[in-house]
């Protein structure tokens, strides 16, 4: 880094610094720390105020663990749905086994439902759709609740 010093009446005087320096023109290499009050000036303050996000009084508890649920239903609607299109491309798109064999070491690891991956598999022509797979996947789901 080199910092114009001024020395010169040609602007092209320079020294190289001995190592970096903050905005105030101090080194800071080897030098103790100074507190922020030492370094701060009175205008630099900056606050950072945070919303809190919380249930409102008046909410009943009722409807945020509805919408919780919901949210991790969707969620492992879109695993489920992730590692269908993955199965389905090594195995019928691509026939590579080892990748399949992982896929499926895979579900067994994340404790899936093999009969809905299964269902999703066979059950759906378009797997890149993710209407024709939620269709599918309802199917299933009203199944195995019956």
């Amino acid at each position: 880094m080199f910092i114009d010093t001024g020395g010169s009446d040609d602007g092209c005087h320079s020294t190289a610094a001995a190592g970096p320096i903050d905005l105030r023109g101090r080194s800071f290499i080897g030098a103790q720390r100074e507190p922020p009050s030492a370094i701060a000036d009175t205008g630099d303050t900056m606050l950072i105020n945070k919303q809190q996000k919380s249930v409102q009084t008046g909410e009943p508890l009722l409807n945020t663990v509805s919408a919780s649920m919901e949210c991790q239903a969707r969620n492992d609607r879109q695993t489920y749905f992730s590692i269908t299109r993955s199965l389905v491309k090594a195995q019928f798109q691509l026939a590579d086994q080892e990748l399949s064999q992982r896929l499926w070491q895979d579900v067994a690891d994340r404790d899936l439902e093999v009969g809905r991956i299964i269902h999703l598999m066979y059950g759906c022509w378009f797997h890149g759709d993710d209407e024709a797979m939620t269709e599918t996947d309802d199917q299933f789901l009203s199944m195995s609740m019956s």
